[in-house]
């Protein structure tokens, strides 16, 4: 394991990511040495894959998006947090932009990345899907999520944003993002 200058965990939830949960925690790894993934009772290899990926895994019935995150706070041993959702990952440049900042000296409590939003294998940047800030690194000695049960926030007035990206592929394909609409509406 690397000597990193910062010290931080990663946090992930997730409910059947299978298919996505390896490049996530794969991502983290490269800036987190603790990585907590907060498992809603998958019935595929989620666990399986996470466990084997070096994640340390706790299974919690779905409490809702931030109840569920803020569950997960608890065991991350690490004060600042990487919170990313099980369809995203770091890209390369925010990693080395991460391994940069001097976290103990910050001057602000959460930081903001741009998310590139990925359909059907094309990079959408209109429609308000990009630049998409989201909060993501924060310090849970002084902030954390919202109680709400969809689409949480970090709870922060003292953040920075930064000009790199996380990736985010939320949807396989058309029928699924009309469905997952259809879900929240």
């Amino acid at each position: 394991m690397r000597d990193r200058k910062n010290k931080i965990s990663g946090l992930v939830i997730t409910l059947n990511e299978e298919k996505n949960i390896k490049a996530c925690l794969e991502s983290l790894f490269l800036v987190c040495d603790d990585v907590v993934v907060v498992d809603s009772l998958s019935t595929d290899d989620t666990v399986l894959i996470a466990e084997a990926a070096g994640a340390k895994v706790v299974k919690q019935s779905f409490l809702g998006d931030g109840p569920q995150r803020n569950f997960g706070i608890d065991f991350c041993k690490h004060d600042w947090i990487l919170s990313l959702d099980a369809d995203e990952k770091l890209e390369s440049n925010l990693v080395g932009i991460i391994e940069k900042l001097d976290l103990a000296e910050a001057a602000c409590d959460a930081y903001e990345f741009k998310r590139k939003n990925i359909l059907h294998g094309k990079w959408i940047k209109a429609a308000g899907w990009y630049p998409d800030y989201v909060r993501r690194l924060f310090n849970k000695k002084t902030t954390s999520f919202s109680p709400i049960k969809t689409h949480t926030k970090i709870l922060s007035q003292n953040f920075v944003q930064i000009d790199a990206c996380i990736e985010h592929r939320s949807f396989d394909n058309y029928q699924d993002m009309i469905r997952i609409m259809n879900r929240y509406s």
